[in-house]
């Protein structure tokens, strides 16, 4: 099995959903940073990275590293190019914290898809994606962060680094459903267990 680190982005400001996603109730009855990084676990995560200020990290996941971003308000970029230096492992599995549906099978298909050195995501999501622990990646996000101009995304990294795109069956579209506003948080709600 190929060991991984994981970094869940857990970061942001929120303001579309107007409360901190990380604290929302899974059905599961733990806040949603939790349920995610069970997921990783789940899916083989041989460490646990949260891009997020150690301060707003419930007291039950303090056993985990928690980095803040060195640029706040920077988006996503801004944590991983924090996280990335602490990563033990040449691959990093990358998701987000509010994509709750979220399966480990598809984490671990992601990771075990994964060429040394190389990017993947799935087709029509960026995240979660894997990719490589290397200075070219940190160069990458340093440049677009000093840039003003940059256009600072997720999708831009993984065109910079000629990521793989494994085709995604439209019955699982339903599990990549981020949710970024309270009718989103809603849906996930209504639909979960379906």
């Amino acid at each position: 099995m190929t060991t991984f680190s994981c970094i869940v982005l857990a970061g942001g400001r929120s303001s579309r959903m107007g409360t901190d996603k990380a604290t929302l109730l899974a059905p599961t009855q733990v806040d949603l940073l939790t349920y995610m990084v069970h997921q990783a676990e789940l899916a083989g995560a041989s460490e646990v990275i949260i891009s997020r200020s150690p301060s707003a990290v419930p007291e039950h996941l303090r056993h985990y590293q928690a980095i803040p971003d060195r640029s706040p308000n920077q988006g996503p970029l801004a944590g991983l190019l924090s996280c990335l230096s602490a990563c033990r492992y040449q691959q990093a599995l990358v998701m987000p914290v509010d994509m709750p549906a979220l399966a480990p099978h598809y984490l671990t298909t992601l990771v075990e898809s994964t060429a040394a050195g190389q990017a993947v995501y799935y087709q029509n999501y960026e995240l979660p994606c894997v990719l490589p622990v290397n200075q070219a990646v940190t160069n990458y996000l340093e440049r677009q962060l000093n840039d003003a101009n940059a256009r600072r995304s997720i999708r831009g990294l993984l065109a910079h680094l000629h990521a793989q795109e494994i085709i995604l069956p439209k019955s699982s579209a339903r599990y990549f459903m981020n949710t970024n506003t309270p009718d989103d948080w809603q849906q996930f709600i209504q639909g979960y267990g379906q």
